[in-house]
């Protein structure tokens, strides 16, 4: 399930610069992807059970040395990663809320306070 529309083939084919500009939008795009897969799975977890080696790939992103500039062209794009990506932000917050609660609740209940019980089996 992707949040961001198929990208337009006409915007794309505005862009005509030097290859090095080509090579940033390139790296650009990979790095917006590579957010925007993240961004789609943290959405995805929400109200799920947490997976130790799905929580670990979550925190793993590194943008690629020497991006340089956000291209004009990316920038709506950019915006609306940000605004997933404060959603997730939000929606992880409260998750977080709900099971300090619940351990907070948890740690009101009695507990019980017997003895150890032991067993002589050779006796």
């Amino acid at each position: 399930m992707s949040v961001w529309p198929a990208a337009s083939p006409v915007a794309d084919n505005q862009l005509h610069g030097p290859a090095e500009g080509e090579e940033s939008l390139r790296q650009w795009r990979r790095s917006l992807d590579a957010l925007q897969r993240e961004v789609e799975s943290a959405l995805g977890l929400a109200g799920q059970p947490p997976l130790q080696e799905t929580a670990g790939s979550l925190l793993a992103w590194h943008p690629l040395a020497n991006l340089g500039p956000l291209p004009q062209i990316l920038a709506s794009r950019a915006r609306h990663l940000a605004t997933l990506q404060q959603q997730a932000l939000d929606m992880l917050a409260e998750a977080r809320s709900g099971v300090e609660h619940e351990l907070a609740e948890l740690a009101q209940l009695p507990r019980a306070q017997r003895p150890p019980v032991y067993l002589d089996v050779w006796g």
